[in-house]
C-alpha cells in the first residue's frame, strides 16, 4: 500500500532532521514522531511532530490507474520561553527535509506545499504550533491506495 508506505518515509524523513546534518534543529532526535495523535499532549510529551493524513483525493489517469492526491497534515508543539525562535527554525527544516526529496525515493510524483501557519497558544504555558500542509501526487492501480 503505497499510501502508508509515503506515511512511513515522512516520518523517516523527519527523523533525519539534525544538527549535525546541516538542519537548525535536533527535532529529529528530540520530537516524538506520532502519527494521528488525538490524546491531549503535555507540555512533558513536546516537542512531537505529529503527522496526519487528511484527504485522499483520487482520478482516473487511465483505465485501470489512479491518480492520488493526498493530503497530509504535519504538526509540530513545542513550549517554552524560546519556542519562538525553535518553532521557526523547526518549520524551516521540515520544509528543507521534504524538500531534499521531493519524491521521497520515488513513491511520489511530486509533493507541494498547501499551507504553512505558526501559532502560539497559552494557557498555563506557552505552546507554539507550526503547521505544513503539503500535497502528495501519487499513482497506483484503481481501487489500491
Amino acid at each position: 500500500m503505497k499510501h502508508q508506505a509515503i506515511i512511513d518515509a515522512l516520518k523517516d524523513r523527519l527523523s533525519a532532521i539534525k544538527i549535525n546534518d546541516g538542519y537548525n534543529t535536533d527535532l529529529g532526535i528530540n520530537a516524538t514522531i506520532k502519527d494521528w495523535s488525538v490524546l491531549n499532549i503535555s507540555p512533558d510529551d513536546m516537542p512531537i511532530i505529529n503527522i496526519r493524513d487528511v484527504k485522499d483525493e483520487q482520478s482516473i489517469e487511465v483505465i485501470g490507474k489512479a491518480k492520488h492526491n493526498l493530503t497530509i497534515n504535519i504538526d509540530v508543539l513545542v513550549f517554552g520561553d524560546n519556542s519562538n525562535t525553535y518553532i521557526r527554525e523547526a518549520y524551516n527544516d521540515i520544509m528543507r527535509a521534504i524538500g531534499k526529496d521531493a519524491s521521497l525515493g520515488g513513491l511520489a510524483e511530486r509533493i507541494y506545499t498547501v499551507n504553512c501557519s505558526i501559532a502560539a497558544h497559552q494557557s498555563i504555558e506557552k505552546v507554539m504550533i507550526a503547521q505544513v500542509e503539503i500535497s502528495v501526487i501519487y499513482s497506483t492501480d484503481y481501487w489500491d491506495t
